[in-house]
């Protein structure tokens, strides 16, 4: 399942979120795993009504060009096959070649379709740097050259090993990068100026934040889009404000905050 932003609704969407009194809805607890739930649930909720969702299905196996047309087609194709080779019918067998022969064009056409539409992203200036990378190799067909580095010649001998290699690198940047004096260590054990929960978010910086996420990242831990989130993000800035600093104020992350950290340093 995938949000259907094509039919997506986004003034309906808007309106709503500024029609939310977050106050009552969400800021209800003291607990703040219970506020950032209760935002979330509201949040999906709002979103499900005005942003449709689809179900699409998953062929890993496919090429990039196939299409519903040409599946459709070879099924058909492969059923006249079977039939013409039990009956070894002459017009079995001709019907079989026809087929065989549009499926042939149509493969080629949604090939050249396929990399046209290719060129054209690889053209558009408004393209994220990753997915042009990863357009670029795809055309080109480049791959990373995983060979060892050639031979080392050293002190008139010649080194093929890795490990010799790097062994012979190793000496000779730790020989020409040697410290005359080793560096102070500063006996420093004093506190800490401030603490954590005497800073202050502003609604300003978390709303500079929304608006430069990049809506070709995957959602969260949460589930929330961050398409979704930057389209609306002057009207769910106040209520992340609110909570960040409750989060701060409490001394506390919520605990899909720490589950998700977790799990990425796992």
């Amino acid at each position: 399942m995938i949000r259907d932003f094509k039919r997506a609704d986004y003034e309906g969407l808007k309106n709503q979120l500024n029609d939310t009194d977050w106050d009552d809805v969400i800021f209800n607890s003291n607990n703040i795993n219970d506020v950032y739930m209760n935002f979330v649930r509201t949040f999906e909720s709002t979103v499900n009504r005005y942003i449709p969702t689809k179900t699409i299905t998953v062929r890993p196996n496919d090429k990039p060009f196939m299409n519903n047309l040409i599946r459709n087609k070879i099924r058909h194709r492969n059923r006249i096959h079977h039939k013409a080779k039990t009956s070894n019918n002459p017009d079995h067998w001709k019907k079989f070649r026809e087929i065989r022969n549009e499926i042939i064009s149509l493969v080629r056409k949604a090939k050249e379709d396929y990399k046209c539409k290719l060129t054209s992203q690889l053209i558009d200036k408004n393209i994220p740097p990753g997915k042009w990378w990863r357009i670029a190799k795809s055309v080109s067909n480049f791959t990373k050259n995983r060979d060892s580095p050639p031979f080392l010649e050293h002190d008139g001998q010649i080194f093929i090993h890795p490990l010799d290699k790097s062994e012979i690198l190793n000496n000779h940047f730790a020989n020409i990068a040697n410290i005359d004096t080793e560096p102070e260590i500063p006996d420093n054990n004093e506190p800490p100026p401030c603490h954590l929960n005497k800073f202050v978010i502003t609604e300003k910086e978390i709303l500079d934040q929304l608006k430069i996420l990049n809506v070709n990242k995957p959602a969260g831990p949460d589930g929330i889009s961050p398409r979704i989130l930057k389209e609306v993000a002057s009207f769910i800035s106040k209520p992340l404000t609110k909570l960040f600093n409750m989060s701060l104020s409490v001394k506390q992350f919520t605990d899909m905050l720490l589950l998700h950290a977790v799990q990425l340093f796992w």
